[in-house]
């Protein structure tokens, strides 16, 4: 025959102030469940807004950089006309002075022709 085991009795409390809390309390909780909510909402708006600043800085520096680099090649090209400007003069300036030389040696060539004319002549004579 089968002995039975006795059975542990489960004994329960009822506490009045912990029913109290847990059936006022739903209007707490969803109070709180807001509250944290908002926070969240506050938080990731703060960090959309951190972002549209960066996307705006990103996009200004990307300007500025793309700025320069247009300012860098004019100045570049400023440059190159310069000296090609400087360089023009200096051999327009060398012309000249070959062409002034070439000048004082034909006028050199000249008197020193109408001078031997001359000397010949006399010796003619």
């Amino acid at each position: 025959t089968c002995s039975k085991m006795p059975r542990s009795k489960l004994v329960l409390t009822f506490d009045q102030k912990a029913r109290k809390d847990f059936v006022c309390g739903f209007r707490k909780r969803k109070d709180q469940r807001r509250k944290i909510a908002q926070e969240e909402l506050k938080v990731k708006a703060r960090k959309e807004k951190a972002g549209g600043r960066r996307a705006k800085r990103d996009e200004r520096d990307k300007r500025m950089q793309e700025y320069e680099e247009v300012m860098r090649a004019r100045r570049e090209q400023r440059q190159k006309e310069e000296e090609e400007i400087r360089e023009f003069r200096r051999l327009r300036e060398v012309q000249n002075r070959d062409r002034q030389v070439t000048e004082q040696i034909n006028e050199m060539e000249s008197s020193d022709t109408d001078s031997e004319i001359v000397q010949v002549e006399r010796r003619d004579k």
